[in-house]
């Protein structure tokens, strides 16, 4: 499974950052900075010094996260026999799914980049991005599925107000400019800061989610089941998918903006080559215009006998989605904080911090802490903290790993290897090492595979 984990600004789109676990704020270059740090599309790897870092189509993919689904979790509980009948599950095993299950969250992310360009001048480095991004997700509230695995009970109030879904596919354009202000050599603490900003044009071309949810049923002691409040998702769909006219006449349009900085600190309790990197990325929103619709399912109902299947059969009638035009809306985009530091050991390094040709960067060690400001198309302001290293063999091989936790990740340990093979780049590797080693049992995988060519 190739990934580059598209739908969620808290995760990068760099196959290198993600085997570091998510580090990127401090840590990143060219072209894998873009989406991340603005300002560090000024860096490159040490001893680089190519003019024009070029990606086409080589860094695509997909990738699935959840807190409970698995291939062993369907087949344990859902697969068909032999004979192709459904399973009966005894009580013990639905007690076991709702302990799993309950409350869970669940994402597909997928998406590649058409295009991706950094040029370095002399008065800055400019880059320039195409990506398609398509997830979705579905938060999997426990009373909705207490009710599918046991059916109602009596005095019990079903509050379905944290059942979620969405699901998004966006063409975005990625416009970046960054350049570097030296201090002067008499300060002692900080030897330059880069800056950077980004301008991005959202191009939305479909979009599900879920609008207000108030839902509700209660049960009395009498058999008695009374619905009330609602719950509405609001769509909205190009329907030129297949034409080129779509790029200029999205369903959506939208506009989000990076800001970064990454600050070189000379010397530091006895370290030098430190970096500090800040940025926030994704402050925008998209408006959605055409083919607009609302789908409102309301709970206003009541069953005089919750025991009569014939009457629980009518439900589905009862609360029957209803299809209306909506007007316009719109969608915050995934605004993410990121706070970073690296530290580079180098070998052969003088005596003072400034680097010869002869110095070789040995292996470099990052921390990071990100912060999601909401959760839109599969965000999450739980805050995650990243931890990772790369260790640089003869500037040819480097492999690397990194340690992710918070977030909708909750834990996970990266792992990746990257190669200079001259003119090329090239970096493969995963977010989470264990899942692909076990994929049955495993409910978080992802890797994979980005090439570079470097002029």
């Amino acid at each position: 499974m190739f990934y580059t984990n598209p739908a969620d600004a808290q995760y990068s789109f760099d196959i290198r950052s993600i085997s570091l676990g998510r580090t990127s704020a401090a840590n990143s270059f060219n072209s894998g900075a873009m989406n991340q740090n603005p300002a560090n599309i000024q860096f490159q790897k040490t001893n680089d010094d190519a003019t024009l870092y070029l990606n086409l189509v080589t860094n695509l993919g997909i990738s699935f996260n959840s807190d409970f689904a698995s291939v062993d979790f369907y087949r344990k509980y859902f697969e068909k026999d032999k004979n192709g009948n459904d399973k009966t599950l005894t009580l013990q095993e639905k007690d076991e799914v709702m302990k799993k299950a309950a409350d869970g969250y669940t994402e597909i992310d997928a998406g590649i980049n058409l295009f991706s360009a950094v040029v370095n001048t002399g008065i800055g480095s400019v880059g320039v991005g195409l990506t398609e991004r398509a997830g979705s997700n579905f938060l999997l509230d426990k009373e909705f599925l207490d009710i599918a695995l046991y059916g109602y009970r009596n005095n019990h109030i079903y509050d379905f107000s944290e059942l979620k879904m969405g699901a998004y596919w966006i063409r975005q354009l990625n416009l970046t400019y960054a350049n570097t202000y030296e201090i002067r050599k008499t300060n002692k603490f900080i030897d330059a800061v880069a800056y950077g900003i980004s301008v991005k044009p959202q191009f939305g071309m479909y979009y599900l989610g879920t609008g207000s949810n108030n839902l509700i049923i209660r049960t009395n002691d009498s058999e008695i089941a009374r619905g009330s409040g609602k719950m509405n998702l609001l769509v909205s769909g190009t329907d030129k998918f297949k034409t080129v006219k779509s790029f200029i006449d999205p369903s959506g349009f939208g506009l989000g903006f990076d800001f970064g900085v990454n600050v070189h600190i000379k010397e530091v309790l006895g370290l030098k080559n430190l970096n500090i990197g800040f940025s926030i990325t994704d402050i925008g929103s998209i408006k959605w215009k055409k083919n607009t619709y609302e789908y409102i399912y309301d709970g206003n109902f009541a069953v005089t006998d919750i025991t009569s299947q014939g009457q629980l059969d009518s439900l589905r009638d009862r609360i029957k989605g209803t299809k209306t035009r909506a007007g316009e809306f719109t969608t915050v985009l995934p605004t993410t904080i990121r706070l970073g530091v690296m530290y580079k050991l180098f070998g052969g390094l003088n005596g003072d911090s400034a680097l010869s040709p002869n110095d070789l960067e040995i292996a470099n060690f990052s921390a990071e802490l990100i912060q999601g400001l909401n959760n839109n198309f599969g965000s999450s302001t739980n805050p995650v903290l990243a931890l990772g290293a790369e260790l640089n063999i003869l500037n040819f091989i480097t492999p690397r790993a990194g340690i992710t936790i918070g977030g909708r990740d909750k834990f996970t340990v990266g792992f990746g290897i990257g190669m200079d093979l001259g003119s090329l780049d090239l970096d493969i590797g995963t977010n989470n090492i264990t899942g692909l080693m076990n994929l049955k049992t495993a409910s978080r995988m992802s890797a994979g595979i980005c090439l570079k060519i470097k002029i």
